[in-house]
This record gives C-alpha cells, structure tokens and sequence, in this order.
C-alpha cells in the first residue's frame, strides 16, 4: 500500500496522491455505504425482534420465518468479523427456537390458548339464567 500512496497523479494541473483521490471521489460514496448499511442492520435487528416476539407467543410461522433468514444471514459470513457477531447471534436463537424444550413451550401456549376458545365456544349459558349449581 505504501506505493499506492507515494504515487502522484496530475489532474488539471493539480498534482493529488492516490489517497486524496480516493477520498475526494470516493469519499461520499463510502459515507453514503456505511449509513445505509447501519440502517439496514437496524432494520434486520428489528425483524429479529419481532420474529422472537412472534416466536414466544407460539407463532409457528414466525420460527420458520427465522429459520429462512437465518440461512440467508450465513451469507454474510463472506463480509467479515463484524457480521460473523451477528450471523452467530441469529443462529444461536434460531437454534434454541428449534430446541425440545421451545417446541414445547409453543405447543403448551397455543394448546391454551385453543382452549380457551373451545371454552368461550361452548359456553351457551345466556344472561338471563341465574349462574350456580342447578337444583332438579
């Protein structure tokens, strides 16, 4: 690199370095990357979020959901250490909605909350018949 930066480079009449030229014509473009890619980290981080969220009230499709962008997210190995943080924080939740114990816990909250329906369903007492035990 150190010869990059030795090098001169006239552009009319003004004698630049390499590294003034990259950052005089490249310089807004790489400001401009790296705001957009924090944005769509904050997004991603976001959807995780809500996917967990989705996870926890028993949500099914929301672990497949996860499950999708978690493989597309080992993609993002390729751009460094940054993303490998990230990449292996979604496996590792992704991982534990898969685990025996979640499966259950997804299973007990959408078995109650079909329950409870099935009850609210048969409940065909009306309002006008007085509540209590039934004397025949």
């Amino acid at each position: 690199m150190a010869g990059f930066a030795a090098t001169e480079v006239t552009i009319a009449g003004v004698s630049l370095g390499f590294a003034k030229i990259i950052d005089r014509y490249f310089g807004d473009a790489l400001t401009v990357l790296a705001i957009t890619s924090v944005g769509v980290a904050c997004c991603v981080a976001a959807l995780y979020l809500l996917l967990g969220r989705g996870v926890l009230m028993g949500r099914r499709s929301a672990r497949m959901c996860a499950t999708v962008f978690a493989v597309f997210s080992v993609l993002g190995l390729i751009l460094g250490p940054v993303t490998w943080v990230w990449v292996s924080l979604g496996l590792v939740g992704v991982m534990a909605a898969w685990l025996p114990s979640s499966t259950r816990h997804m299973n007990q909250v959408r078995g109650s909350s079909a329950q409870t329906v099935a009850v609210d369903a048969n409940d065909t007492t009306s309002t006008s018949e007085p509540r209590g035990p039934r004397h025949e």
